[in-house]
């Protein structure tokens, strides 16, 4: 628990290291990569659990920052049979601008840059961010967005988002 809590990135290469210098008894990866992600859960709470919280933080950072733009989309989860199981949506999409970022982009260049990175661990989605620079080339982020991949329909949703709510001039 300790490791975890100095560093959660500790390799299970060091769990095992340790264990073995302090109780003398070598344990197996697999056992070290469950005591880490044990120990992750403990320390910073449980995966699903942080996902289905998703909803409220959205409220509350539409509530506590005004004008700041959040659209989401679920799907409905399915059973093992494929069938839709009703009333169980789970994350799919996510695009957010915050106010201030909106209301500078026009004071920025007519141009905009597209990044993403995958972001790691049990949940595999692509971070989407977008930033425009200013007139001393500062640079500026302007939109983000969660997505599954880099598909047609993410991109679709995607942009589709930033030019309704934050590049809505054409030329850019």
């Amino acid at each position: 628990m300790k490791l975890v809590e100095a560093n959660p990135r500790v390799p299970v290469s060091s769990i095992q290291a340790t264990l073995a210098q302090q109780f003398e008894y070598q344990i197996q990866y697999k056992k070290g990569w469950r005591a880490r992600d044990r120990a992750l859960r403990s320390v910073y709470g449980d995966y699903d659990k942080s996902y289905n919280e998703f909803p409220a933080l959205l409220m509350a950072i539409t509530q506590f920052i005004p004008g700041t733009i959040v659209r989401y989309e679920t799907k409905d989860a399915l059973n093992r049979e494929g069938q839709v199981m009703q009333g169980y949506p789970f994350f799919h999409r996510l695009f957010w601008a915050f106010k201030p970022c909106i209301e500078g982009f026009p004071f920025c260049k007519r141009m905009i840059q597209v990044d993403g990175t995958w972001l790691y661990g049990r949940y595999s989605h692509i971070l989407l961010v977008v930033v425009a620079q200013d007139g001393e080339s500062n640079v500026i982020p302007i939109a983000f967005a969660i997505v599954e991949g880099e598909t047609g329909g993410a991109w679709n949703f995607f942009l589709t988002n930033l030019r309704e709510h934050v590049v809505r001039e054409d030329g850019v």
